[in-house]
């Protein structure tokens, strides 16, 4: 059992990680929740009946198992300086984007004391992508040569994605196509000439995610694609709706048909929650993942906070500029690995 602190009072934490937390209460018990907002402290306090934490000064954190950090950006740093005299026997939980790129200099050697840090990246784990991945690593479309993210994908949540099926691979470089102010094309290059394309603005689930390999196309939201025009054989995953029940995800194409159950999702909709949306709640459940990893072993146990932090680093840089290049796709790693030692 994981004695848990929550730091922060927003939106996140009573939409997603308080829900998240209840459905694995056997293994988490929050101890209590603390914010610098006296009001919206108290709220979240008496809504899940925990215990309001005014000083973080007044906690004796040797009992303090896990502290989840939710809180705006910029105030990231300070929260992360005094746990740091603690860090040594706390794992952090922090949610992305881990922190402002101008402290990240001073930050993650700070990062580095603590026992571990997880990262918060929940989009990836979303249960419809769990299933593309099961469906990439049997090597159903062979090797992968296109991951395409039409409307699908925001900055390092949509490179987390990508990389995600490359096995977290870095990238050599990228590409910018800015059409108009809300229309952008990034093109993420890696090696064996592999392209991962992001296109904005970023529609949540109306968008769509198709993955192209050497023996097959896998597609999910894309309604333009039609086994009958396809060139190759194409497996389209699909929601699985019972009348008003979501019962989950299935993938069907040639000698192909599987099936994925969101295990946690009726329970997240009988939870009390200001938001109980459909993509909310596949939302929370990707979440529930990331927290899964501190029980037994997942695929998120892959995503350390050097990739969180790359992602940040590496999608704002593609973001910003026409082509950037991340040299021999090690640079910034290693630049990063060197901020935990060096500085």
């Amino acid at each position: 059992m994981y004695n848990t602190l929550l730091i922060g009072s927003g939106r996140r934490i009573q939409h997603n990680f308080l829900p998240a937390l209840i459905c694995l209460q056997d293994h988490f018990k929050i101890i209590g929740v603390h914010s610098r907002s006296e009001e919206k402290r108290r709220i979240v306090a008496e809504q899940w009946n925990i215990p309001s934490i005014s000083d973080l000064n007044l906690l004796d954190f040797s009992t303090i198992d896990v502290v989840i950090l939710s809180i705006t950006l910029v105030n990231n740093k300070d929260v992360i300086k005094q746990l740091a005299p603690h860090a040594s026997n706390l794992i952090l939980v922090i949610d992305t984007p881990v922190l402002p790129l101008k402290d990240l200099r001073s930050c993650v050697k700070l990062l580095n004391r603590f026992k571990q840090v997880v990262v918060t990246e929940d989009f990836m784990n979303f249960p419809q992508f769990q299933l593309m991945r099961k469906v990439i690593t049997q090597g159903t479309l062979g090797n992968i040569k296109k991951i395409i993210l039409e409307q699908s994908g925001f900055m390092y949540h949509g490179l987390a994605l990508v990389r995600s099926y490359l096995g977290f691979e870095s990238i050599l470089y990228s590409q910018r196509t800015v059409l108009d102010t809300k229309n952008v094309n990034i093109n993420y290059y890696f090696k064996n000439k592999v392209l991962g394309r992001i296109t904005e603005p970023y529609k949540r689930l109306d968008g769509s995610v198709t993955v192209i390999g050497s023996k097959g196309i896998l597609t999910y939201g894309h309604l333009d694609l039609k086994p009958e025009s396809s060139e190759m054989p194409l497996y389209i995953l699909k929601e699985v709706w019972d009348g008003d029940n979501f019962m989950g995800f299935s993938v069907d194409g040639p000698n192909l048909s599987m099936t994925h159950e969101v295990e946690f999702y009726q329970m997240l909709k009988t939870i009390p929650n200001p938001d109980t949306s459909h993509f909310n709640t596949l939302k929370t459940s990707g979440l529930i993942e990331v927290f899964r990893s501190l029980i037994q072993p997942n695929f998120h146990n892959k995503y350390n906070f050097i990739e969180g932090i790359y992602d940040l680093v590496v999608s704002s840089k593609a973001r910003s500029s026409n082509n950037f290049r991340d040299f021999f796709g090690v640079s910034i790693k290693l630049l990063i690995n060197l901020l935990r030692y060096l500085f």
